[in-house]
Formats: C-alpha cells, structure tokens, sequence
C-alpha cells in the first residue's frame, strides 16, 4: 500500500471518529456501549471531535485480524497518560486503500484514570471490499 493510500484510509477513519459522541459523565469506568457501527466517507482529515484530542500514544498491544471463521476483530489496551478522569473513543476501520466509503466499530470508555491500563475488545468488524484489507484504528480522548 503505498503512502497516500494509507493517509487515505487513515483519514476514513479520522471521519468515523470525528462523527461519533462521547460518553456520560455518570458511568462507570468500563465500556460504556457494546460496539456500535459507524460509517463514513473518506475525505481530508478533519480535527477530531470538539473537545477531542488524538491519544494513538496511550493505545498498546494492538491486534486487529480475521478469526477462523472470517470476523475481524481487534484489541489492545488503553492506558490515558492525561491527567485526571477522561472518556475514550476508540474507532476501527478494515478496508482495502481503494474504498472511499467504510464502515467500521467504535467503543467509547468512559470515567478512565490516568496510568490505569483498560483493556478492550472490538467484534466483528464489517470489512469494506476484498483482496489487501488492512486494520486502521483512530483513538480519540473525549474529555479532559
């Protein structure tokens, strides 16, 4: 894949991110929803959600392929490196570079505490077109 292509599917995903909510300052520090759809179209990359900051840094140990039976799936830990409490947006995509319009799955956490690791799990993805799908993921703090 070359390098425009990337930056192509990275902002598909940049655009799911952006047009997804936060979370309740009530609940708890866990997911806050099971994975929810999202979809988007792949135009330049706009700033993540108003009041959202880009936290790819606190994300680790990141896996994201097919299952014996095709489903992909991904996890990984968040671990927030901003101080205080804050909610999470973390946004998958699977697609080949070609698509402009993917779907994917987000998970919001929400009441995360600094340096405390959270791990997650994202099922089922919908893959978007078929031959070199690739994983794409988008990690957004929603509040401070």
């Amino acid at each position: 894949m070359t390098y425009a292509r990337s930056l192509g599917a990275l902002g598909a995903v940049l655009v799911l991110a952006a047009g997804c909510g936060g979370g309740d300052d009530a609940e708890p520090p866990t997911p806050a929803d099971p994975t929810t759809p999202a979809t988007a179209t792949d135009t330049a990359s706009p700033p993540p959600p108003a009041g959202g900051v880009d936290a790819a840094a606190d994300l680790s140990e990141f896996v994201c392929a097919p299952d014996e039976t095709g489903a992909w799936n991904a996890s990984g830990v968040l671990t927030p490196s901003s101080p205080g409490t804050g909610d999470y947006s973390i946004t998958v995509v699977v697609a080949t570079a070609e698509e402009s319009t993917v779907q994917g799955r987000e998970r919001v956490l929400t009441g995360l505490d600094n340096g405390v690791a959270v791990p997650f799990e994202i099922r089922d993805i919908p893959p978007e077109g078929t031959g070199d799908l690739t994983c794409q993921v988008k990690v957004v703090r929603l509040s401070e």
